[in-house]
């Protein structure tokens, strides 16, 4: 995990780092920011307690989990960043990649689980808010070698034009 060192999902310091912007969340307002750079913030906060009632909790930047899927289509790794959130006594599981693009750009996309929030450059650790695309799953799914030599443009367009003519 040395060579991870570079990204900025493992920067945990609590000062705001330069050029970066925060959003509350959609739907977790008031308790959960996250930034233009793809890092998760929880805000100070009273949360319900058993004995307690409410209990005051200090905001942090949270943990980003790595996780690895395997694409057997592509025959390749898929790296999500995953964050957990709670709220009211529920736990919810998202990807950060989604959680940037819901606050910077469409919130719908939170609620949306057809459709996916990838990186452009194929790099699953960095979730910085440029970097991102909304595709559909049947795009994800292409074969990384026909996606980076452009091959399925010209096979998909021309099977398409001989079905339509």
């Amino acid at each position: 995990m040395n060579n991870l060192t570079q990204y900025l999902f493992q920067n945990r310091t609590p000062l705001t780092l330069k050029s970066e912007r925060w959003k509350d969340i959609p739907g977790f307002e008031g308790s959960y920011q996250v930034s233009n750079l793809g890092r998760v913030k929880s805000l100070d906060r009273f949360v319900p307690h058993n004995r307690c009632g409410k209990q005051f909790v200090k905001g942090r930047i949270l943990r980003q989990n790595i996780k690895k899927h395997y694409n057997h289509f592509t025959e390749d790794y898929m790296v999500i960043l995953q964050v957990t959130l709670m709220l009211e006594n529920r736990r919810y599981e998202f990807s950060v990649r989604r959680l940037v693009y819901a606050a910077f750009k469409d919130p719908s996309v939170l609620s949306n689980n057809k459709r996916m929030v990838v990186s452009k450059d194929g790099d699953g650790y960095n979730c910085w808010r440029f970097r991102q695309k909304y595709t559909t799953l049947s795009l994800q799914s292409i074969p990384r070698e026909v996606r980076r030599t452009g091959g399925f443009k010209a096979k998909y367009f021309s099977f398409s034009l001989t079905i339509l003519l």
